[in-house]
């Protein structure tokens, strides 16, 4: 017994020496970047010691860096099973689950870590990168405030920070966080980009151009450097230089669809429609739009012929997108084709007035399988070849009924001066908020000419304004704009729409109202370049700023067109 039990312990012997030797050998491949060696040599020593939590870690963790996300995440949770008091493996949890878009569990992983060691500057900077993703901001700059507390020079968190700060549209918080991570790290590229928006955002766009620069000196295979670098050229108006530099980032990453829709932007901002409407579908092939299509089981229309075909078109992004290219249904109409289109609700009542034989549905997830083809309704210049020369122009193609009509004709009365509806800013969730909405107190002296009657358009009219508002000469009507037909029955009633780029200058373009269209120095592409008029809406007149951030040059040239239609309108016959 003795013998073969003294044996038995050399056999283990043995075993633990192969075993530490299969291990070392491992771990040494893993430090020296090896992850594929490494990954063997642990998963042999764990196939001997399945219960050794250390080493299931280092396997998850070479998993992680090799990008086998569901491998990492099955073995941190297999360690963590066994020993659930280890940080690290908490906070690289953390990371996998962030990386596969799992943000919630991902947060849940980062706070069990922080409550093992709560003084752990990087959990609390990953803790904020995930809250900053779910859009959590306020909640993510005080991660960040608290990493930077316990590690004052720790850059990452620094840069981070300024992230947080962007995405919350507070620029000069972003700008001063950006710059300390650019002193404490000079050569990390991240932050000269993150600056490089934060200028962007104060409108110092020769600023924000020579940031994107610097951030390509420190990476020259940067792709989202050189798309940013041309978003700043286009702000500066360098539309040629822009498209180079967007040719450039495609070229370093030729699937990204994000760089080919901006391309596309810029394209038709330039006019160039048969280029820049092919290039507008690579939205599909963004993330956040790839499943936008999945419902349709019948087939995408690509110009077949129509007569007698029932075809879904489905309204896409934004409200004012759905009223500009609402007019393409009629063209199909006219093409024999029986029309269904798909409106978001707040539309509904207000595109049935397109046509009687156009059938207006509001969004529900349908997959109209009942229809021969679908489309997406900005798809249909592409589909249909649209030009400059042959874009159907012709307003207008929506009006409000005449029973509501009515209704704002007796609320409002007889006019006395000319009747100026006002719109001064958008949706404050827009990406380009900060660069198209003007602070109410700013138009004073527009509002303020003589013999003009102002009302608001706005349904809801942000905290910032309520004081000015109360203190300027403007009726608001918010109460009583329960949708768009209402807002449309309102502007019937008036002579003259003044709006920043929102869905109500689209509105009052589709109404064949006068509209007077407040632009910022880089607009929308569908407002083109160097133009007052616009080929979409025959009564739109477009007051672009010269220079970024120009607003009161903008107002004083509508101010001094409008004191000259008011008077005009004054000596108009009743």
């Amino acid at each position: 017994m003795g013998a073969t039990g003294s044996l038995s312990c050399a056999c283990c012997a043995s075993l633990m020496s192969d075993l530490n030797a299969i291990l070392s050998a491992a771990f040494q491949a893993h430090q020296n970047n090896d992850i594929a060696t490494a990954i063997r040599g642990y998963q042999t020593v764990l196939q001997q010691l399945p219960g050794n939590w250390q080493v299931r870690t280092l396997l998850a963790t070479a998993q992680l860096q090799s990008g086998d996300l569901a491998g990492a995440e099955a073995g941190f949770m297999a360690s963590l099973q066994l020993n659930q008091g280890q940080a690290d493996a908490w906070l690289n949890l953390g990371n996998v689950r962030r990386e596969r878009g799992a943000l919630q569990d991902a947060l849940a992983a980062f706070d069990q870590c922080l409550a093992l060691n709560a003084d752990f500057p990087p959990a609390w900077v990953n803790r904020g990168n995930v809250l900053t993703a779910l859009g959590r901001h306020a909640d993510a700059i005080s991660s960040h405030q608290r990493a930077l507390a316990l590690a004052p020079d720790y850059a990452d968190a620094h840069g981070n920070l300024a992230i947080a700060y962007w995405e919350q549209r507070d620029f000069a918080a972003a700008l001063a966080a950006a710059e300390q991570a650019i002193a404490l790290d000079n050569a990390d590229p991240a932050p000269w980009l993150t600056r490089g928006h934060a200028l962007r955002g104060l409108s110092r766009y020769a600023d924000s151009l020579q940031s994107y620069e610097a951030a390509l000196a420190r990476n020259p295979s940067h792709a989202h450097a050189w798309q940013n670098k041309a978003n700043a050229l286009c702000d500066l108006g360098r539309h040629a230089e822009a498209l180079q530099s967007y040719a450039q980032a495609l070229q370093l990453t030729p699937d990204d669809a994000d760089i080919q829709w901006a391309i596309a932007l810029t394209q038709l901002q330039l006019g160039q429609f048969a280029e820049g409407w092919a290039n507008y579908e690579a939205r599909w092939r963004l993330p956040s739009r790839a499943g936008d299509l999945a419902r349709f089981a019948i087939p995408r229309w690509a110009g077949e012929p129509l007569q007698g075909k029932r075809i879904v078109l489905h309204t896409e992004q934004g409200f004012g997108d759905a009223i500009q290219f609402s007019r393409f249904a009629l063209t199909l109409l006219a093409q024999g084709a029986h029309v269904t289109l798909e409106v978001k609700a707040p539309l509904q009542t207000l595109l049935q007035s397109l046509s009687p034989a156009i059938q207006i549905v509001a969004q529900a997830g349908s997959s109209f399988a009942d229809h021969d083809y679908h489309c997406p309704l900005m798809s249909l210049p592409h589909v249909l070849g649209t030009t400059l020369a042959t874009l159907p122009a012709q307003t207008p193609y929506l009006h409000a009924s005449r029973a509501r009509q009515a209704e704002w004709a007796a609320r409002l009365g007889a006019p006395s001066a000319l009747r100026v509806g006002l719109v001064w800013s958008g949706s404050p969730t827009h990406k380009d908020d900060y660069s198209r909405s003007i602070p109410l107190a700013q138009l004073a002296g527009l509002v303020a000419t003589p013999g003009t009657e102002f009302h608001s358009l706005h349904e809801r009219v942000r905290d910032s304004d309520q004081a000015a508002l109360a203190q300027l000469p403007i009726t608001s009507h918010a109460d009583r704009l329960s949708d768009f037909e209402a807002t449309a029955a309102l502007i019937s009633q008036l002579d003259l729409v003044i709006t920043v780029d929102t869905a109500v200058a689209h509105l009052a373009g589709a109404l064949g109202k006068p509209v007077w269209v407040l632009l910022p120095v880089s607009p929308d592409f569908r407002w083109l370049l160097d133009r007052s008029d616009n080929p979409w809406y025959p009564d739109a007149r477009l007051f672009r700023q010269r220079q970024a951030g120009d607003w009161p040059g903008v107002l004083a040239e509508a101010g001094a067109a409008l004191a000259l239609l008011a008077s005009q309108h004054a000596g108009t016959p009743a």
